[in-house]
């Protein structure tokens, strides 16, 4: 025969008849030995609770130094994780509602519960208090990760409208979360294309995914802040999906990448003054930003892989170029990222020598990397 599971009940009740009968009630055999503390006044029952080893509350909330839902506060303040029951009179079915709106598990009208019921009630306001706290440490763990996410993150509804944000997005643009809660992003953020066009959420990526539940990337954004400066954002559209696999909104996560469209500014402007230069030379040369975005490529190595250089412009190295090129950029990086040259033969329809250089600033920053090709 199993053990029997051991419950410490705290009785909080003036009443020393009703007292009683609740302590027979829970005398009664079942699969759960039921140990009752009593308690005839509110003070005293801070006190059993501060002791700890309390693992359910039965809550009279006419107590002669305490009454009301003042008396459900009190309780819960003392002890978070206990599961509050109220015990009320028949004429306080209301006030047992109001307890557990206010945070109690469950109510009993005295008198109207037996045994079963009673330990019933008990098990579930247990269950119920333990599945709520778990609900709440995840729900806090949550934030804590929305929170310190270098991501502004904002969550909408299956309209598009926002019903939740982090703070990385409030600093971005300089608003307050009053100017964003209910909002289109579009709307509140106002975002812009890089011709200057403001985005309206009809017809936009995140109206897409809230459609068809298909995860969206967008790049060359602009959110305008408060103060009217544009600023320059990549980000990704996700669908919330329920149970039953249907969207019920969308998360978007907008980073801000001022950082690498002042990298591309400089480099472009680099580029553009050599570029006719470039594209004079006969030896295929391609450039790259920091994170492997192609910035540009002269004639000859267009030629070389078969592409328009203008369709390499903003398309990720490795993912586009021919595999002998990006499995090596893919193995260089480390070695690259350190400021080295590499050199690497690679077989393409002959054997070709691959020579990459890191592209540094005046402050000897890295803004990106020129790649060229030669023969053996």
């Amino acid at each position: 025969m199993s053990e029997l599971r051991h419950m410490r009940v705290l009785l909080v009740e003036d009443n020393a008849g009703d007292a009683r009968l609740v302590q027979l009630a829970l005398a009664s055999e079942s699969l759960v030995e039921f140990e009752v503390v009593h308690a005839d006044c509110l003070a005293v029952a801070k006190e059993r609770l501060a002791a700890g080893g309390v693992d359910a509350v039965l809550l009279d909330l006419s107590l002669p130094d305490s009454f009301g839902m003042n008396t459900v506060r009190a309780v819960m303040e003392a002890a978070p994780a206990v599961p509050i029951v109220v015990l009320t009179g028949l004429d306080d079915a209301k006030v047992g509602y109001d307890s557990v709106r206010e945070g109690a598990q469950d109510y009993l009208v005295k008198g109207h519960a037996d045994g079963d019921q009673l330990r019933r009630a008990i098990l579930y306001a247990e269950y119920r208090k333990t599945s709520q706290m778990t609900i709440e440490r995840l729900h806090h763990r949550h934030d804590q990760i929305l929170s310190s996410l270098g991501e502004g993150v904002v969550g909408l509804d299956e309209s598009g409208k926002t019903i939740f944000l982090n703070p990385e997005i409030l600093r971005m643009t300089g608003l307050a979360s009053d100017d964003v809660m209910g909002r289109f992003p579009q709307a509140a953020f106002r975002e812009i294309d890089v011709d200057g066009r403001l985005c309206l959420f009809e017809g936009s990526q995140i109206a897409k995914t809230l459609a068809d539940g298909k995860v969206r990337q967008v790049s060359d954004a602009f959110l305008v802040s408060q103060d009217g400066t544009p600023i320059p954002v990549d980000y990704i559209v996700n669908p919330m999906r329920n149970k039953a696999d249907g969207i019920e909104g969308a998360v978007v996560a907008y980073r801000d990448v001022s950082d690498r469209q002042h990298a591309f500014d400089v480099l472009r402007r680099q580029l553009d003054f050599h570029q006719r230069m470039i594209d004079a030379v006969a030896l295929p040369l391609f450039y790259l930003d920091a994170e492997c975005i192609i910035l540009g490529c002269n004639l000859a190595f267009g030629k070389l892989v078969d592409k328009d250089p203008f369709v390499l412009l903003g398309q990720h190295a490795p993912d586009i170029l021919p595999v002998s090129i990006g499995g090596v950029l893919a193995g260089a990086m480390d070695r690259l990222l350190e400021g080295e040259t590499v050199s690497l033969e690679i077989l393409m329809d002959e054997m070709i020598l691959l020579t990459l250089a890191p592209i540094l600033d005046a402050r000897e920053e890295l803004l990106g990397f020129v790649g060229a090709l030669s023969r053996v």
